[in-house]
């Protein structure tokens, strides 16, 4: 939703909020959750032309949900 509306920073806002209020979950749903909130985090960095910053994130994804087909397309692209 914040990406069509060209806003971003919000998106990156929540994203990191999600990240904080993860901790309380259960592990398995702590993992997806934690695993897409770092794949978005991720889009969002390379919308933004922060390669650095979105290769961590999506390493950070796969870590969590190693089968996570999208960040690893993508990750390959930024190298």
């Amino acid at each position: 939703m914040y990406e069509r509306q060209e806003s971003l920073g919000k998106a990156k806002d929540e994203f990191e909020t999600v990240l904080s209020l993860a901790e309380e979950m259960d592990s398995s749903e702590k993992k997806k959750l934690l695993g897409n909130a770092h794949f978005h985090l991720g889009m969002i960095y390379k919308e933004t032309s922060e390669k650095e910053k979105a290769e961590r994130e999506f390493e950070n994804c796969l870590k969590l949900i190693p089968d996570h087909k999208k960040a690893k397309e993508l990750i390959n692209t930024l190298g």
